[in-house]
């Protein structure tokens, strides 16, 4: 769930603070340009349970899958979507250490369902890894 802070800042400074906001935002990293090497190193250094995500999602471009649904494809039948919560927590800080903060896996909470969905970055991302996993 996103949780808001209120920040008191002087009305005539609202439009600085709003535009550094953005700015920030927009020089986020971008998700969806990784090279052929880059997508290697990440394959070779995964374990199986993030190698089977990476497919499975790849297999699965054209669509976000909830994190429910993700773990019982990728862990197993009882496995739930809290199971990917951790694996995607380890995932998340391995990509801002060793990958600039980028990330061939989106994930995004939707809150009328209250569940995370996760998908591939884009579509080129999705047949680079389906490549290096021989499918």
């Amino acid at each position: 769930m996103i949780q808001y802070v209120q920040v008191p800042v002087p009305q005539h400074l609202v439009p600085a603070v709003m535009a550094l906001i953005t700015q920030s935002a927009e020089e986020a990293p971008r998700s969806a340009s990784w090279t052929e090497k880059e997508l290697r190193k990440l394959w070779n250094e995964s374990a199986d349970n993030i190698r089977g995500t990476l497919i499975y999602l790849a297999s699965h471009s054209d669509t976000a899958i909830s994190g429910a649904t993700l773990a019982r494809e990728v862990m197993g039948k009882e496995s739930k979507g809290h199971s990917i919560a951790g694996m995607m927590g380890a995932f998340g800080r391995r990509m801002k250490g060793r990958h600039k903060g980028r990330s061939p896996i989106t994930a995004e909470y939707d809150g009328l369902v209250q569940e995370w969905r996760y998908s591939i970055a884009s579509p080129e991302v999705a047949q680079a890894i389906l490549r290096l996993a021989g499918v």
